[in-house]
């Protein structure tokens, strides 16, 4: 295991935590991260091995569990407490042909940077 990947396995550790100390089954904290990382709802269902509703479900309990009303305010948050980072959203959503919700292109990266300048 090399250094970075070895970062990257704690930080995904951390983030897991985090999350459930928050009260998220292991199964929201998975969808939620893998969300949160710019994984599309298909994608992250894919990968769970369950269907896209069952991640729509378990985005909407964490939002729930996390006082988010929507999915933008669930990444804000975990951008604030640091449980992602810009880098690895900025990455993971610009490199999408199609984007989460609709945004359009470009739009990740201006989120990003508001949610930077408020943490200023």
């Amino acid at each position: 295991m090399t250094r970075h990947s070895h970062h990257r396995s704690h930080r995904r550790l951390t983030s897991t935590m985090w999350l459930r100390s928050r009260g998220l089954s292991p199964r929201e904290a998975e969808a939620t991260l893998l969300v949160a990382h710019g994984l599309l709802m298909r994608e992250s269902a894919a990968q769970m091995n369950v269907t896209v509703g069952t991640v729509k479900t378990l985005i909407a309990r964490s939002r729930e569990k996390l006082g988010c009303h929507t999915l933008r305010e669930l990444i804000a948050l975990l951008l604030c407490e640091g449980v992602i980072h810009p880098e690895d959203l900025v990455r993971n959503y610009s490199s999408h042909g199609d984007r989460p919700n609709g945004a359009a292109s470009g739009r990740g990266t201006d989120f990003v940077s508001r949610i930077q300048s408020r943490q200023a």
